[in-house]
């Protein structure tokens, strides 16, 4: 298997996230990686120029947890069925400062029979 690299939209960058790649084993999909960029509360951000190839892509929105600077919580991904990948978070309504990077790692299958 091959552990494939992802670009980054503008105003984004690995920087201090791991980078954005994925890899396909059998019938999983594994993506890990995050963005450091400037993440305003209750947005979701595109931050993968590229896409996951066609005959990766899950047919439903893959969401779940992620973490941010210092372990923020209120931080989440979204791995979208065009192959896009989005990461945002949400203060809940506290008086918290913005993470400055957002990572993630996540598993989905290919066959949901």
């Amino acid at each position: 298997t091959v552990l494939s690299s992802m670009s980054y939209v503008s105003g984004f960058t690995s920087g201090e996230a791991a980078p954005l790649r994925y890899r396909v084993i059998r019938k999983q999909v594994i993506i890990a990686g995050g963005a450091t960029g400037t993440f305003a509360s209750g947005t979701a951000y595109q931050i993968s120029a590229s896409t996951i190839p066609a005959q990766y892509r899950p047919p439903i929105v893959i969401y779940g947890s992620a973490a941010g600077t210092f372990m923020r919580g209120y931080c989440s991904y979204y791995v979208l069925p065009s192959g896009a990948i989005s990461v945002g978070w949400n203060n809940g309504g506290a008086s918290l400062t913005a993470p400055a990077w957002i990572s993630f790692n996540c598993t989905y299958f290919l066959d949901y029979e």
